[in-house]
């Protein structure tokens, strides 16, 4: 049973480090809001998480 845990958390680190990078993607510009840049910080916080897993 445990390693069906480790695949399905595995899965959702895919899952999470593709959607942390398309957001941040669609939300970099030249020029930012410190607003931007504190949910940037946010998303790249989320992407680093979903890497260890």
């Amino acid at each position: 049973m445990a390693e069906v845990w480790v695949r399905y958390f595995h899965f959702l680190g895919i899952i999470a480090v593709g959607a942390s990078l398309v957001a941040e993607h669609l939300l970099l510009k030249a020029e930012l809001t410190p607003k931007e840049i504190q949910r940037l910080a946010r998303i790249d916080a989320i992407y680093g998480l979903s890497a260890l897993l």
